[in-house]
């Protein structure tokens, strides 16, 4: 699962220094910018760990799915605001 992160972050950052070469700008700072869009990505699996419903387990009615389906979407869109910086 983390390898896939691999592609875009330093060191590696295969598909950030590719990107860096078509944009003309520097691949570090590509691949750094990469990192804070991929954090939400290296944090999923461990919040699952700590909240089984997000897996859909333990659900036991619509309304209940409805709530943690419509918080997971509200965390989503507050973390990639907090992190975009907006």
């Amino acid at each position: 699962y983390f390898g896939i992160l691999a592609d875009d972050t330093p060191p590696v950052g295969l598909a950030a220094f590719a990107a860096a070469a078509i944009a003309k700008s520097d691949p570090i700072r590509t691949g750094i910018q990469g990192f804070t869009y991929d954090i939400r990505t290296a944090i999923l699996p461990f919040m699952f760990v700590f909240n089984t419903q997000l897996l859909l387990m333990g659900i036991d009615s619509w309304w209940h799915l409805a709530l943690t389906v419509i918080s997971s979407i509200i965390a989503m869109l507050i973390f990639s605001a907090a992190t975009q910086g907006w």
